[in-house]
């Protein structure tokens, strides 16, 4: 099997324009400062258009207030440098703030942690690959549908089935931090399987046992590098139920 993987996620960064001349501008959007506007993009047009006067005198406690209001969620740029843990969510450049949060919803909300910094140690500055993937069968499944997620929704019935030289492609685009894509390898015999991927994006590979409901494993886990072309892992199922 082989299956490729389009990114259909576009990055904020370079869809999100201000709406006025002062956003960005320095200054805490959070905190009272004397100059008009304030450092986050996205919160600053949503301030100034609920009130202009924000992004043309000073960015004064009613602004503020109105960026508590609506700014939740919104966290780039912010304190820290994107390759180190810092206790808030968001970090200090803009562009590889915007593209780790829009992939992992915990380093928006939360916190900075060690998986948000290894994210833009991995992801940020590194330039989009392209893959041939116009020949391969479509998976079938909208943007922020989740159809073929298997027990990642507790769903059996949600599982592709796998056939022998079944090649695939399919796009990233959902409201969480990660795709899931099950294929089902139910034998009752000894079977060797060859799977292929490629991505314009970190993959992982789980070889998953049992039911649902439990009791299951994971015997192994394979982690791809961004952009590295095509891998191929060989295993052996023989258990009932394979995933």
């Amino acid at each position: 099997m082989k299956r490729a993987f389009l990114l259909g996620a576009s990055v904020l960064a370079n869809a999100t324009a201000p709406l006025f001349a002062q956003c960005p501008s320095k200054g805490d959007c959070r905190e009272v400062h004397e100059t008009a506007g304030c450092v986050m993009p996205e919160c600053c047009a949503l301030v100034c258009e609920a009130d202009f006067l924000c992004c043309e005198a000073a960015w004064d406690q009613v602004c503020v207030d109105f960026a508590l209001e609506l700014c939740d969620g919104i966290s780039c740029p912010s304190n820290g440098a994107c390759t180190t843990i810092h206790m808030n969510a968001g970090c200090e450049d803009f562009a590889c703030c915007e593209l780790i949060t829009l992939l992992d919803g915990w380093c928006t909300y939360a916190a900075w942690d060690e998986l948000c910094a290894n994210e833009a140690q991995e992801l940020c500055g590194v330039a989009r690959c392209e893959l041939a993937a116009s020949a391969l069968l479509d998976e079938g499944e909208p943007c922020y549908e989740r159809l073929n997620d298997g027990c990642g929704i507790g769903l059996v019935s949600g599982r592709i089935a796998a056939t022998c030289g079944l090649a695939m492609k399919g796009r990233v685009s959902g409201g969480g931090p990660r795709d899931l894509d099950w294929f089902a390898l139910d034998s009752t015999e000894r079977t060797r399987y060859r799977f292929s991927v490629e991505a314009e994006f970190p993959v992982e590979l789980q070889y998953f046992l049992g039911d649902c409901e439990g009791p299951n494993e994971t015997p192994w886990l394979i982690a791809e590098p961004l952009c590295a072309g095509e891998r191929s892992v060989v295993f052996i199922a023989a258990r009932e139920r394979r995933r």
